[in-house]
Order: structure tokens, then sequence, then C-alpha cells
């Protein structure tokens, strides 16, 4: 699933060499409608999604008798932070068991399922830094997430203001374009003590126009 990223095309091809039979949805806007469309053209129980900005370490093989849930979320390794995380990982879906289709709650992932599995398996690398705007974008949405109701207000969320420290600390590390995740960290920080419960607002961050937009705006 691609969306301007400034290394789909490499990604894609790497996905690609490990399965030749993948399909790429590219340019289509809105997070639920991309979703949607991946379940609509699965044919089998379970479908694979790879965003765009997600290299591919491992080819994609699961013993899927060992699935019970009906989102299984797998673990991706995050070249800024130096880490794993759940954050643009890898995803496997159970096929037709969307319980939430669009983007009403902020997020799509967390709320698309009635259950969900993490595996704590690395499959991938998160390369969200590729670009300044890549590296802005994937700190400034969820920075403002973790700092506002659409994630303080979930039962059972765990390790909020682990991860705001961790995009606060890319202002103290040198690496490609972390001073532009840094950025996206202040930023969303402003927006966030201006938008706290102004929904409207914050369901902004997921459309990628309007995000290329205030990142100009904000930065030239």
């Amino acid at each position: 699933m691609s969306f301007r990223e400034s290394n789909a095309e490499d990604n894609w091809l790497r996905t690609k060499e490990l399965h030749p039979k993948a399909i790429r949805l590219h340019g289509i806007q809105g997070i639920d409608q991309i979703h949607l469309l991946c379940n609509q053209l699965s044919k089998t129980e379970f479908f694979w999604t790879i965003d765009g900005d997600n290299y591919l370490t491992k080819p994609l093989t699961f013993n899927y008798n060992d699935i019970f849930a009906d989102l299984v979320m797998f673990q991706t390794y995050d070249p800024l932070h130096d880490n794993t995380t759940l954050l643009g990982g890898l995803k496997l879906w159970r096929t037709n068991k969307f319980i939430n289709t669009d983007m009403s709650k902020g997020d799509f992932t967390l709320n698309a399922t009635k259950d969900k599995q993490i595996i704590e398996e690395t499959l991938s690398e998160s390369r969200y830094n590729s670009s300044p705007f890549d590296a802005w974008k994937t700190s400034f949405r969820h920075c403002v997430k973790c700092m506002t109701v659409i994630f303080r207000n979930r039962s059972g969320a765990k390790n909020i203001d682990h991860y705001i420290n961790q995009w606060k600390k890319c202002g103290e590390i040198d690496k490609l374009n972390s001073e532009w995740a840094y950025k996206g960290y202040l930023d969303a920080k402003e927006y966030s003590e201006k938008y706290d419960n102004q929904l409207d607002e914050l369901y902004k961050i997921n459309n990628y126009d309007w995000l290329e937009s205030y990142f100009n705006e904000k930065h030239s």
C-alpha cells in the first residue's frame, strides 16, 4: 500500500522479489479505503498488508494455524530509535472481519477488528525516514495520536509517554532525517495543545494532502 513515499518503488521491488504474486495498491486517498479494497481483493482466508515505506527483510512465511485473532501485528525495525516496534509493521488480516470500516475514531488499525494478536518476530524495516517530509509525517501523526484523545481515551492504552519520549529524543541523535522527526514531535506538541478535543482538527492527520500542505506551511 503506497502513497507518495519517497522510497516506495524500492520497497515494492523488494516485495516482488520475495513474493512475485504480490499486488500493489498505489495513490489511493484514505487509509480506510485502501484497507477495504485489500479486503475486497482477497481471495483467501487471510491477507497481508505492507506499508509503502516498509522494506521486507524476510519472506512472509507463517504458520496460519497459530492465528487466533482477526488481526496479527508483527514488529518492524525502527532505524531512528534502533529498536523494534509495531508502528508501521506488517499486518496479517482475516478476510471480511472488519468491525469498523472508517476513520471515525481517528485510527484505523486499532479499531478495525474485534481482537488482535502480536507476534514478536521482525520481518521488515520501517524506512519512514527516507526523506524530510516522510520522517516528519510519521513522527507528527504518531505524536498527535499519543498526545490527544485519539490514543489516550483508549482502554488499556500502554507506553504512550514512552513513545512520545522516543520522538523527543530524535533531537539528540544524528541519523538520516532525525532532525525532521524531532520537528514532527515539536509540531505535534503545538498542534495537540491547540486542538486536543477538537476531533475534526485532529483527524486531519489522516489526510495526506493536508499533511503535505501543513508541512510546507510550517517549514517552507
